[in-house]
């Protein structure tokens, strides 16, 4: 949590983050707005000196929870931030006894995430073919379905 933030501030650094990490496909800070005014949505974030460092937005709908979004700012990728994301969505899914499981949809061009997941114990349980637009518009890539159980 950030000390002294204001929420919407907080939601206009993960909008910014956003449009750093997914340019093709960013969401906004009314989208993630939208999202989490839903039934079940959340938000994760980790943050050093009133920066967000990294953000998880989710979704619980009946026994399972869904990776909507999550990204690790530029400046502090591979130290960890997402695998605590991960962690604690895990351990708030599992107090729940209702939660069986976590899903993710990733790039299947996107071998560091697809590695991340697998080290935090996703496997692939289905893939949805040319799900992605790639840069010139143009369907094409392929999307993973990644679960974890919780159990």
């Amino acid at each position: 949590m950030l000390a002294d933030v204001s929420f919407s501030d907080v939601l206009a650094q993960i909008s910014e983050l956003e449009r750093i990490l997914q340019a093709d496909d960013a969401w906004d800070s009314a989208a993630i707005g939208d999202v989490l005014s839903q039934f079940g949505a959340g938000v994760l974030w980790l943050a050093q000196d009133d920066v967000v460092m990294g953000y998880c937005i989710y979704s619980v709908v009946f026994e399972v929870a869904e990776v909507l979004r999550i990204g690790t700012h530029p400046d502090f990728q591979r130290q960890g931030v997402a695998v605590r994301l991960l962690d604690e969505l895990f351990a708030l899914c599992g107090a729940s006894d209702e939660c069986e499981s976590v899903l993710l949809e990733v790039r299947a061009d996107n071998a560091p995430a697809i590695a991340l997941y697998e080290r935090v114990g996703f496997g692939q349980i289905d893939v949805r073919k040319n799900y992605y637009r790639n840069a010139n518009g143009a369907s094409g890539t392929d999307a993973l379905i990644m679960q974890r159980s919780l159990g």
